[in-house]
């Protein structure tokens, strides 16, 4: 079929009749932002930019927040050789020079900027594509930014017409007579005056924003979304006379302000709030000034401070659960113990200090609550979760900064690809020290300059790396365990701080800063590690993921290797726990589509070959796999669970059980999983209920042929 003939089926089944067959890429369609359906206006104008000869762009407004995720678009365009014409406008001062810069930079893009008079606006937003005989086009209302193609309310429409239509015809004379207008002028030729009336207007927006109408409101810090649901939560345990809770949430979504918030709330006597750092207990102190004001007095016990008189006391486990100090307070000195990263309180001064205190209750938060060591923190704290946060419903209320996560392939070294964990020894190359610098450098980051993380695996990758960065010209520093706690202080300061003579762009860590340490000004993390845990993996993802003033977004790159432990990538970023295959490929193929707000995933296609393979080569329904799975549910809800709560609870996917020869049925899987006190509790079937049992679960549960799946209902619902 010839695409006069596309064209005509595409029109007839957009415009007269839905039920008329046609190529879903040729019928007219509206596009728009919502993530809950899978539409965001990003995806489409990726897609067509993938698959062009040529583009013109005709956009009033342009920002990096806009082209950050299109960048590996535009690296491939580059290398296809695909030219572009860009024309965008000085009108209002908006668009960023930062984000002209980037797409001057490409010898295939033209880039040019219409001025304006005082009077007259500019307010085009067109997007053309040329493909084979064809005109493609996005028309409509979004500009090149972040809100535009992902989370505002926008509506454009995409045609595909043939270049001798009279609309083509009129589209392209437009362009064109834009383009070649003598107020059109090459970006470079305009730069110097509009950075100035650029920076002009960037001052006088700010300066409108430093003085705003005064309002007495506004000096009472108010909690978030997360942090209201969490307290309306809580307040419903407390009219039930719960006396335990837990706070599941996110990195950075704002946990222990969420605790202040609480400690305003019902206003406790006395605070305990335990931390594992002392960075954290100083920053948690401030925290809680910033929401209590001069109702409370804060103060520090540890790093040389013994200020235990305070109504609030910040002290790390370390310090609290030596004998000496612990037995110095009486067993109720507290009303309230608030604990942070809970997740780690199955250790020995953890439940030193949970024997020595009773608290009228009892505070625990966490982004991780795994198990620990033999102990379920679910358990410790009666079941209670006030609230659950997780990565994308954090993102959906705009908790967190948008992230761009760019998987990315280039492990070798002389030719030679990274294939396993010991290649990384040649992490250090030459070789692989310039690949992952162009690899920073082209991505880049937000803000003015990089305040990076590089996670890597050993002590002499970090050191080495460190040296190997240093000599070409970048300011970097190793850390790890063995450093103190004021070297890691001193090395934030310098990381976060001004750009002077001390300043670092970055910090190279091994086993730290993966939790319990805050540093929202980071804009890039780099990991340089294989993924061997989805827990650490959104640890350290979840270290550029804070809000701070002047950074929009925070660039993630992933060097991917051929590593068995791929999957649990898109495991961690979709959050998927069901083990299902099908929802992992999904993701990869199409996880920005997914994910809420204007984050983006990029896989690029060695890194997606190797995460496949990963996903294909998993063994999901292993007996180890089943068991943490089961496991993780059973500490979730506090008892042994029934088929049906797996997936309300977004759990494993309990068909995988059944995909196990050793386990024909979820009474077989359960005798296996549970101790004999426990069996006691199962109920006792015959022979035949169990071997019926079994063969519905093998051969009908996966509803592959819906006849059977009708086959159950008619046997539960005997007058169906």
């Amino acid at each position: 079929m010839n695409t006069r003939e596309r064209i005509l089926e595409g029109a007839q089944n957009g415009l007269l009749d839905a039920e008329i067959p046609a190529d879903p890429s040729f019928v007219p369609a509206l596009l728009y932002n919502d993530y809950h359906r899978g539409e965001k206006v990003f995806c489409s104008l990726e897609d067509e930019l993938r698959h062009c000869d040529s583009f013109c762009f005709s956009t009033a407004f342009i920002t990096l927040t806009g082209l950050e995720p299109l960048k590996p678009v535009l690296r491939e365009l580059q290398r296809r050789r695909v030219p572009g014409k860009i024309l965008t406008t000085n009108y209002l001062s908006f668009t960023q020079p930062e984000a002209l810069d980037f797409l001057a930079q490409f010898e295939t893009i033209d880039v040019r900027m219409f001025q304006c008079s005082e009077i007259e606006g500019f307010h085009t937003k067109g997007y053309l594509f040329f493909r084979n005989d064809e005109l493609r086009l996005i028309t409509g209302s979004s500009n090149l930014t972040a809100s535009a193609l992902f989370t505002s309310r926008e509506w454009n429409t995409r045609l595909v017409a043939a270049g001798a239509g009279s609309y083509a015809r009129e589209v392209l004379t437009q362009f064109d007579s834009l383009w070649k207008h003598m107020d059109s002028l090459p970006w470079q030729a305009v730069r110097q005056e509009y950075c100035i009336r650029y920076d002009l207007a960037r001052k006088q927006r700010a300066t409108a924003l430093e003085n705003p109408v005064f309002n007495p409101e506004q000096y009472a810090l108010q909690p978030n979304s997360m942090q209201t649901h969490f307290i309306r939560n809580l307040k419903r345990l407390m009219e039930h006379r719960q006396q335990r809770a837990l706070l599941v949430s996110a990195t950075g979504t704002g946990k222990t302000l969420a605790a202040a918030f609480a400690v305003r709330e019902f206003e406790p006597r006395t605070v305990l709030f335990l931390v594992h750092r002392e960075q954290i207990a100083r920053k948690a102190l401030d925290s809680f000034r910033m929401v209590l004001g001069n109702s409370r007095t804060c103060g520090l016990l540890g790093g040389g401070l013994r200020q235990t008189g305070a109504d609030c006391v910040f002290s790390t486990v370390q310090t609290l659960s030596r004998p000496a100090v612990l037995d110095s307070f009486s067993a109720d000195r507290f009303d309230w113990i608030i604990v942070d990263e809970v997740h780690r309180a199955a250790a020995a001064t953890y439940q030193r200090i949970f024997r020595h205190f009773h608290p009228r209750f009892l505070l625990g938060m966490s982004a991780t609550p795994a198990r620990t060591d033999g102990q379920s923190i679910f358990e410790l704290f009666d079941y209670n979760v006030a609230a659950d946060i997780g990565l994308r419903q954090a993102l959906e209320e705009d908790l967190l900064c948008p992230f761009h996560y760019f998987a990315l392939s280039g492990l070798e070294v002389s030719d030679t690809a990274l294939e396993d964990e010991t290649g990384f020894s040649l992490l250090t190359s030459d070789e692989r020290v310039r690949h992952i610098l162009e690899q920073a450098s082209y991505y880049g980051w937000s803000g003015d300059r990089v305040m990076g993380l590089m996670f890597v695996s050993t002590k002499a990758e970090a050191r080495r790396l460190s040296e190997k960065l240093n000599a070409r010209g970048l300011r970097t520093l190793a850390l790890s365990g063995e450093d103190s706690q004021e070297a890691r202080e001193k090395a934030i300061e310098r990381l976060t701080g001004n750009d002077g003579p001390a300043a670092l762009d970055y910090l190279i860590t091994v086993d730290i800063f993966n939790e319990g340490v805050d540093i929202p000004e980071v804009n890039q993390v780099l990991l340089l590690r294989p993924t061997q845990s989805a827990i650490v993996f959104t640890q350290q993802l979840g270290r550029g993921l804070r809000k701070s003033p002047g950074k929009e977004f925070v660039v993630v790159l992933d060097f991917i290797g051929l590593y068995k432990n791929n999957y649990l990538i898109p495991a961690a970023l979709g959050e998927c726990q069901t083990g299902n295959k099908d929802r992992l490929r999904r993701f990869v193929a199409q996880g920005t589509r997914e994910l809420p707000g204007a984050s983006t995933v990029y896989f690029d296609e060695v890194a997606r070959r190797r995460i496949f393979a990963s996903i294909d080569q998993a063994k999901m329904n292993s007996a180890k796999a089943l068991r943490e799975g089961f496991t993780l549910l059973m500490d979730r809800l506090g008892h042994v669970p029934a088929l049906t709560d797996y997936d309300p609870n977004h759990a494993m996917d309990p068909l995988l059980i059944f995909s196990n020869s050793a386990y024909p049925s979820y009474p077989d899987f359960l005798w296996k999983m549970l101790d004999r006190d426990q069996r006691k509790h199962l109920p006792v079937l015959t022979e035949t209920q169990l071997q019926f049992l079994r063969f519905v679960s093998t051969q009908w549960a996966d509803g592959r042929r819906p006849l059977e799946l009708l086959l159950v209902k008619a046997l539960l619902e005997p007058d169906w």
